[in-house]
């Protein structure tokens, strides 16, 4: 082998390739120029025992989902991994089997924005790795398009982990059949084209996604009678979705017990609005009740368990036979009309009346938290106050000093959700 195709630093003459020659490519292209491009041509390739680790400026393209095939078997493998703080340029038409624990793994980003404008696409997985399929923690705005886990089976992992503060996830033509689908996180997320099973929001990453946007997708539709959406939200803290909307969604499956599943939630979640717009559900879901309430009906359901959005918007949502939407029971009240049973619901709006106090004010240097599911203003009248601080994402800012101390004379400050004054 040319030396200059080895690591810096290591000779690989005489040595055998433990990665294919795939690591090796990468090397050599980088020494050839700062973007590099490695094709990786048809076949089946089974000795891959390291992890293969991707710099920056690197293109990595197979010829075909179904044509270059990787396929190694060892349970504890990473196969792609990138380097640290290291955003590639392309990871694309190849496919994955065999046994590893995770296929791509680009969650080496230990800087906020280093690792952004990835595009990973035309991927196909036909088995389901020990850990998951596609790690894409601390990747900022970037493209995953056209995946395909068709490995259909129950697992306790995911097919996608994405948690990134403050950016956007975009997801389109994701194809996948393991029963806990994806871990997400993030500013905006939007998925289309897709068909998915279930969606879980991980909120031990922040405290706020501000819109999850699904069109034109299947959801459930791998034959598994699981709640579409779930949530991990740690004791003690406050977890808001600004805006949830599903249009033009297939509800595929039938039995389907709920929409939403708060089992592993151990903090506050609130919803702000949510948008259902051209939603079906098919012939098996005939019976569903979407509930808008405290408590779920008896028999299946779709609806919120405990938590009310502020808003909730209703257009063209359709049952093949049957349905009922439930009028709130106990707890929050809304602005709705009575319901009967049937096949069509379109163009009804809800707002919910919100209850409105103002907190008692704390001792000197104890904060209070905004807990409502919309920003607040508050106002600070008389005292003696040396000075003010607003905690907004976990950073505190002063936003008021006198050393002296003065009488406040009505002085607003305006809180976001979450924000502590």
């Amino acid at each position: 082998q040319n030396p200059a195709a080895c690591p810096p630093g290591q000779s690989c003459v005489g040595q055998k390739t433990q990665t294919a020659g795939i690591q090796e490519a990468i090397y050599y292209a980088l020494n050839q120029s700062p973007i590099g491009s490695v094709l990786i041509r048809s076949g089946q390739y089974t000795d891959i025992n390291t992890t293969i680790y991707v710099p920056s400026g690197i293109r990595i393209r197979g010829e075909g989902m179904f044509s270059t095939i990787i396929s190694p078997n060892n349970p504890d493998l990473i196969i792609f991994k990138n380097m640290e703080n290291a955003a590639f340029l392309e990871i694309s038409h190849i496919g994955f089997a065999g046994t590893a624990y995770r296929g791509i793994d680009m969650s080496n980003c230990t800087t906020k924005g280093a690792c952004v404008d990835i595009y990973i696409h035309d991927i196909r997985f036909n088995t389901q790795y020990i850990d998951c399929q596609i790690d894409m923690d601390g990747v900022g705005s970037s493209l995953l398009e056209n995946i395909w886990n068709t490995a259909s089976g129950a697992t306790s992992n995911y097919s996608l982990r994405w948690s990134v503060e403050g950016d956007v996830v975009n997801i389109i033509g994701f194809r996948d059949g393991s029963q806990n689908g994806m871990l997400l996180y993030g500013q905006q997320i939007s998925i289309s084209r897709s068909q998915v099973n279930r969606i879980t929001l991980n909120y031990n990453a922040g405290g706020a996604v501000r819109q999850l946007s699904i069109e034109q997708s299947v959801l459930n539709g791998y034959f598994y009678s699981v709640p579409t959406f779930a949530f991990l939200v740690p004791s003690g803290q406050v977890a808001v979705l600004e805006n949830l909307t599903l249009k033009s969604v297939l509800y595929q499956q039938g039995s389907l017990s709920s929409i939403f599943d708060l089992s592993q939630m151990n903090g506050q979640l609130y919803f702000v609005t949510a948008t259902f717009e051209d939603v079906v559900f098919n012939d098996g879901n005939q019976s569903v009740q979407v509930a808008w309430s405290n408590s779920l009906p008896s028999g299946a359901s779709i609806g919120f368990y405990g938590y009310f959005p502020l808003k909730i918007k209703l257009t063209n949502i359709t049952f093949n036979t049957w349905g009922t939407l439930q009028a709130p029971q106990g707890g929050a009240v809304y602005q709705t009309p009575p319901f009967t049973q049937k096949t069509n619901y379109t163009s009804l709006t809800f707002k919910k009346v919100l209850p409105f106090g103002t907190p008692s004010v704390p001792s000197s240097g104890t904060a209070v938290t905004n807990m409502n599911p919309h920003p607040v203003a508050v106002y600070l009248y008389g005292g003696n106050v040396t000075e003010v601080q607003i905690v907004k994402d976990g950073t505190a800012i002063t936003v008021f000093s006198n050393s002296s101390g003065v009488s406040m004379a009505g002085q607003a400050f305006y809180l976001d959700t979450t924000d502590q004054i």
